[in-house]
């Protein structure tokens, strides 16, 4: 299956912890919500915890530590605590702590930084519940939809998108979209590679996939 793929794009892939068996189930994976581990109330309620200026705060004091925060956060907005079935560890080589491991709370939020930008990723919390222990960390949609996009060069052998369509790789907002759009959102296989950033590029289709804004319940 891989054995015409360009040497440097495979090479480049497998850095990054892109394997085969990994291509083989990502780009055409079934799109649909795993078991929910968390009750609606229980998503309320640590939506509640990790909007508040405490999470914020745990971000940017572990930014001394590497914790994949660029700058100083000021908010974060929770979309969704559901990622879509196998979409957790399709992504496990670049998570930083186990999604599965005890104490963890992970999600896909938007966080907007002191400067006024704004990214979305995946947002974990090691020991909410221990002041002294509690760690947080974030993975960036930048990260995220550089990770899928590699793992789609692998599959095409490194041949660039068709020109008769068009994608923008590097705009946070379709980075943004991309990430959701395998993590979260139920959308679906992709008919053909890169199919993804085509629709997240285009406004109608990017809007159509980003609604709702939130998969957080209502408050109780």
């Amino acid at each position: 299956m891989y054995k015409f793929l360009n040497k440097k794009v495979v090479a480049a892939c497998l850095a990054v912890g892109i394997s085969g068996a990994y291509m083989a189930n990502t780009a055409h994976a079934e799109v649909y919500t795993e078991t929910q581990v968390l009750s609606d109330k229980q998503q309320w309620k640590f939506a509640g915890l990790l909007t508040s200026p405490k999470a914020a705060f745990w971000l940017n004091q572990g930014m001394s530590g590497n914790n994949g925060v660029a700058s100083r956060v000021s908010s974060i907005e929770v979309v969704s605590f559901t990622f879509n079935k196998g979409a957790k560890e399709a992504v496990r080589s670049i998570v930083p702590i186990p999604f599965d491991k005890l104490g963890v709370i992970s999600a896909y939020a938007n966080v907007t930084f002191a400067n006024g930008d704004k990214q979305g990723g995946i947002l974990m919390v090691d020991n909410p519940g221990e002041k002294e222990k509690v760690k947080a960390y974030w993975v960036s949609a930048e990260k995220i939809s550089g990770f899928l996009k590699a793992a789609e060069d692998l599959k095409t052998g490194g041949h660039p998108l068709p020109a008769y369509l068009h994608a923008d790789f590097n705009d946070p907002e379709v980075q943004n979209c991309a990430a959701q759009s395998f993590l979260i959102r139920p959308v679906g296989p992709s008919d053909y590679p890169f199919q993804r950033w085509v629709r997240c590029t285009t406004p109608e289709q990017q809007e159509e996939i980003m609604d709702p804004k939130s998969l957080v319940p209502k408050r109780y």
